[in-house]
């Protein structure tokens, strides 16, 4: 049965909703901070500067440089010029690792919990804590009847295992040459931060959790993937809560100069020559015809889900309920792309899904939809998304019912948090009544409302071309949109390197 309209469907004991979202990014210290750092149109991208990479005074000494003339030519050559948000997010956001605010690691007594990403994911779960007192009632974790009834997946995308090779080579480089240089890397710790699900696994050990456990590795959707099984879990009743999200370090010394830059072929990424004469806060565009590329950041996102009758439960009360969560892979090599460069197509057919399996009438939707697209910067990534959302959203856009935003040009491309990120802000958008519009974009390039017949012709689909210029009319540049919590939805959404896709769409429970 299609429901018609978001209020015409009554509350049921059986619906799955938001009840807390914790955050850790270059704009705020947790949600709410973001939210009003998004409203004033602030931005944590700036130009990277030697102190934000991780080890480079050993670099320095390892190469032989003394002198600062040395060293700052060894900056300029590297990473001069480049922006991310690696290193940016400030350090009294995270508290004293004497404060015991921080556990110790479940694999070595006394031993520091271990990484970037699960540091940054245990500061978005405090807050998350904190909210649900009545759920981590047993001392801090979760109570003992509703444990093995939670579950959680914390996608990273590529930070865990990238951050630890690092600290290894760095490690190398210290060490004395003896017999004993090599044990070094068979130490626990080592293979703790290499494996991306020892996010979730010192959560999960911290929280009390005893249903399944896992981390999701999708790309960019990776966290969208993450939410995913979640809600597939608690649908079956195999759970009946999740927490979910994504974590990410992806800016260490050598990911910033090897994989965003030379794998990268110098465009697209961490490169010198596509910022032109704009600002570093301007360093990402997501539909601006200058846009070519991505600014990779670093964060954590958290999203607990739970059956409305746990809530009540609980004595929660909701944030959002989630009408669907879809995904799906695009079908690159039948049209002629990359794994990279993902389809029109695909990303069209994840919205339909979406909305499919949501039971949603989108010729009777009476509000608007907020769309957080996933806007990292790249010129296909702008065509596929621009195209999509004409092809399937195109009369609710004609009608003034549609509105796009996304998160990116203020926290970077965080990768695996990425579609978790867009979930939060979306919630906080929900919260405040209004959704933050661009803060870089100004103009949606002039070639996104016009439709390429290449683009077209190879995936063999229709775009109508009013459509596609009242989707590009609806991009909030530089502006923001009142959010109506009566009548308005908000789909949150992630496409990953290699062609995976995941979306969600939220009601707001005001």
């Amino acid at each position: 049965m299609q429901r018609t309209t978001p209020s015409s469907s009554p509350r049921s004991q059986d619906d799955i909703v938001i009840v807390a979202t914790g955050s850790l990014t270059s704009t705020g210290r947790d949600p709410g901070e973001a939210h009003r750092a998004a409203i004033d149109f602030r931005t944590g991208i700036r130009e990277l500067a030697p102190s934000d990479v991780a080890h480079f005074d050993l670099l320095c000494e390892v190469k032989g440089l003394t002198t600062d003339a040395q060293r700052s030519e060894l900056f300029r050559c590297l990473w001069g010029d480049k922006c991310g948000v690696g290193g940016v997010i400030p350090a009294e956001y995270f508290p004293a690792s004497e404060s015991g605010f921080y556990p110790r690691t479940f694999h070595k007594k006394g031993e520091s919990i271990v990484g970037i990403p699960v540091t940054q994911a245990f500061v978005a779960f405090a807050q998350v804590r904190e909210k649900l007192a009545s759920l981590f009632s047993d001392g801090g974790r979760v109570r003992s009847d509703l444990a093995p009834e939670t579950m959680i997946d914390i996608a990273n995308g590529a930070g865990s295992s990238v951050e630890m090779v690092e600290q290894a080579l760095m490690d190398l480089f210290r060490a004395k040459v003896d017999e004993r240089i090599g044990i070094g890397y068979g130490r626990g710790k080592w293979l703790l931060g290499m494996l991306g699900s020892m996010i979730a696994g010192h959560i999960a050990s911290q929280a009390g959790v005893k249903g399944p456990q896992s981390s999701s590795n999708s790309a960019c959707a990776s966290s969208g993937l993450s939410m995913f099984n979640a809600w597939n879990a608690i649908r079956a009743g195999n759970a009946e809560i999740g927490i979910v999200g994504g974590s990410e370090c992806a800016t260490g010394a050598i990911t910033t100069y090897v994989a965003f830059d030379h794998i990268m072929l110098r465009r697209g990424a961490l490169t010198r020559e596509w910022r032109g004469n704009r600002p570093p806060g301007e360093a990402l565009l997501a539909f601006d015809k200058l846009r070519d590329g991505f600014v990779p950041g670093d964060a954590a996102a958290l999203i607990v889900m739970m059956r409305r009758r746990i809530a009540d439960l609980l004595q929660i009360e909701p944030l959002a309920r989630v009408l669907g969560v879809a995904a799906n892979t695009c079908q690159s090599e039948k049209y002629g792309k990359s794994l990279a460069d993902g389809t029109v197509t695909g990303q069209a057919a994840l919205l339909e899904r979406l909305f499919a399996k949501s039971g949603i009438d989108l010729k009777h939707l009476p509000g608007k939809l907020i769309h957080f697209l996933h806007g990292t910067g790249t010129q296909a990534g702008g065509i596929n998304e621009i195209y999509a959302a004409a092809k399937v959203l195109g009369d609710i856009a004609r009608d003034g019912r549609y509105r796009a935003t996304g998160t990116k040009e203020r926290d970077g491309h965080t990768l695996g948090a990425a579609f978790a990120a867009n979930v939060t802000a979306g919630v906080e958008a929900m919260r405040h009544g209004i959704a933050p519009g661009f803060p870089s974009t100004r103009h949606v390039d002039p070639k996104l409302r016009v439709v390429d017949p290449e683009v077209v012709g190879k995936e063999g689909i229709v775009i109508d071309p009013a459509a596609l210029n009242a989707v590009a009319d609806s991009v909030l540049c530089r502006r923001h949109a009142p959010f109506d919590p009566h009548d308005d939805l908000v789909i949150a959404d992630a496409k990953g390197f290699g062609g995976t896709n995941a979306a969600a769409l939220l009601e707001s429970e005001r």
